[in-house]
């Protein structure tokens, strides 16, 4: 892959919202992307630099923002998510049992948390993800869907070799209770 696919593939990542313009313009220029790259390495020292309360402050505001709705309905989705006691709890004893084979999940919980409360307030029909692993992202979009009381997950991922395969206690997906599997 050369560095330039590499670099815009690293922006969509970053920033999904840029998917349209380069779909639409096919091309960016080598100092648009130095200056997005230059932006999006000040924003996380910025945020790296705040505490907790006032990251989740900014997180609150953008939510709020970005979902149109009062930024006080995205706290009572931290809230009821937080709140939650019996769907944290199987997540994370299932999360314990991958430790023990040796392996991790690859989300943070701010990072699930946050996807959990825009999918509660954008309310989508249709999610798409890629990248599945152990399912640690899969089973808060799907608890955010089922509360919602509508929508549905489309997964992508490919069986990595050291991964067991999708139904097996440590396989793909695995931390996505049953009761959200339909």
């Amino acid at each position: 892959m050369s560095t330039s696919l590499g670099h815009k593939i690293n922006r969509l990542i970053r920033h999904p919202s840029h998917l349209k313009r380069a779909v639409k313009w096919h091309t960016w220029d080598r100092v648009s992307l130095y200056l997005e790259r230059r932006r999006v390495d000040r924003s996380i020292r910025m945020l790296q630099s705040k505490t907790v309360a006032e990251y989740d402050e900014i997180r609150l505001n953008a939510l709020s923002d970005l979902a149109k709705v009062a930024k006080s309905e995205i706290a009572d989705y931290v809230q009821e998510l937080r709140h939650d006691r019996a769907f944290l709890d199987d997540f994370e004893q299932k999360r314990k049992e991958i430790e023990m084979i040796d392996a991790e999940s690859t989300t943070s919980m701010i990072d699930i948390e946050t996807l959990y409360c825009a999918l509660r307030a954008l309310k989508p029909q249709t999610v798409v993800e890629t990248g599945v692993y152990f399912g640690g992202t899969s089973a808060f979009l799907l608890r955010a869907l089922e509360r919602n009381g509508a929508g549905h997950l489309s997964s992508i991922d490919y069986l990595l070799p050291n991964v067991q395969p999708f139904g097996h206690p440590q396989g793909q997906g695995c931390l996505v209770p049953e009761s959200l599997r339909h």
